[in-house]
């Protein structure tokens, strides 16, 4: 285990991020965390894998060494899931790691929970679920419901509107209302 604030003490750990993201991230794009995960497994049969370190063996061999070692993983996995809250923004969309989200425009201005997973990205307020999206790892992307697209287009027109004023009403016949009154009981 090692202690917080001492960098020095994870260098090979370090060392080893700092490797797949300049001999494997470059130049590359991924359509999805499958695709990565895909590519990142050829990339690492073909040239990870195979490469010495410092003169002491392959990585493929060392790794089989010691895997006999290794303990399982425990049953059930642990929760790994982001669970962040934020505010729905005045356009409907809730930004969270970097993507903003839509939501339904009955929610602007509130506080919703979301729990980010490595494929889906699921926002509740006050604990009923209101969306659900693909989880996007693109920055600055944005992921619209067309459920949401459409409501928030209503809403938007509905404001626009109430800016012009109170809508124009013919005369209305109240005719009608006095028949009720007369009316056989």
């Amino acid at each position: 285990m090692l202690r917080p604030a001492r960098p020095t003490s994870k260098g090979s750990a370090e060392r080893t991020i700092g490797y797949a993201e300049t001999s494997f991230l470059p130049l590359r794009t991924f359509t999805s965390l499958a695709d990565l995960q895909a590519q990142h497994d050829s990339w690492a049969a073909e040239v990870a894998w195979q490469r010495v370190i410092r003169g002491k063996g392959r990585v493929a061999d060392r790794h089989a060494a010691e895997r006999c070692v290794l303990q399982p993983l425990p049953d059930p996995l642990p929760d790994t899931d982001l669970q962040v809250e934020a505010r729905v923004g005045k356009d409907s969309f809730v930004r969270i790691c970097d993507v903003d989200y839509s939501v339904p425009p009955t929610f602007v201005g509130r506080r919703v929970a979301a729990r980010v997973s490595p494929a889906t990205v699921r926002l509740a307020c006050e604990g009923r679920e209101i969306a659900v999206h693909r989880r996007s790892f693109v920055p600055a992307d944005v992921v619209l419901d067309p459920a949401h697209g459409r409501a928030i287009r209503l809403a938007r027109e509905a404001r626009d509107r109430l800016a012009k004023g109170e809508p124009e009403l013919g005369p209305i016949d109240l005719a009608r209302y006095d028949a009720l009154w007369e009316a056989p009981a």
